[in-house]
């Protein structure tokens, strides 16, 4: 059985990540946003380190978490333009909301 490298590990813990956290990577402002009860939520980095940290069960996943986030940035780019909605619609937290009708 072949060993298996530290790039192919963090390939796989970034996998991993995807599925478990679904997050999503905006180029512009270069963060990482995870979903959370239908709202994009910021310190997705800092869930994603979480993770990391409970799976590799290494002494130094400071490399490995950064590997990681390269991975992840590369299968989930998204830009800013790829939500805009209609100017009279604003997304709140618990749904949507018409400016014109309230």
């Amino acid at each position: 059985m072949a060993v298996q490298s530290k790039e192919e590990y963090a390939l796989d813990l970034a996998r991993d990540v995807l599925e478990t956290l679904r997050p999503v990577y905006f180029v512009e402002r270069d963060e990482i946003l995870v979903p959370e009860n239908g709202v994009l939520e910021e310190f997705g980095e800092a869930r994603i380190r979480k993770l990391v940290e409970e799976k590799a069960h290494a002494d130094n996943t400071v490399n490995l978490f950064n590997l990681v986030l390269h991975h992840i940035r590369g299968r989930v780019p998204k830009y800013l333009s790829d939500f805009v909605q209609p100017s009279r619609y604003i997304n709140v937290k618990n749904g949507i909301v018409d400016i014109e009708t309230g």
